[in-house]
């Protein structure tokens, strides 16, 4: 898979988390998970495993992925911490800050 479309996958990844998280997530995951806190710390660990492999692949905008790097810090540590809408409100903010797909 491409650079742009790891990018993609970690836009779409911040989208769903910034309307979803942490327990509103669709119904239908239930399926596949045993909790609303199970499907988001899946995500969660899907949002970093996906910025663990774009990361090193980025060569030019380095101080854009460095400020991508520290807002993910920072909406996951608003998790982790109960403060669910700082939390959204940080992947908002990344997956509307620019186009990330456009890193390189």
């Amino acid at each position: 898979m491409s650079l742009r479309e790891k990018l993609g996958e970690l836009t779409d990844s911040l989208v769903t988390v910034a309307h979803c998280a942490p327990d509103d997530y669709d119904e239908w995951l239930l399926k596949y998970f045993p909790t609303q806190e199970a499907i988001h710390e899946e995500r969660m660990k899907d949002v970093r495993e996906l910025w663990s492999e774009i990361r090193p692949k980025i060569k030019k905008d380095l101080v854009k992925a460095d400020y991508v790097e520290i807002k993910i810090q920072e909406m996951i540590d608003a998790f982790d911490k109960g403060e669910n809408i700082e939390g959204r409100k940080i992947a908002r903010e990344l997956a509307d800050l620019y186009d990330i797909t456009k890193l390189k």
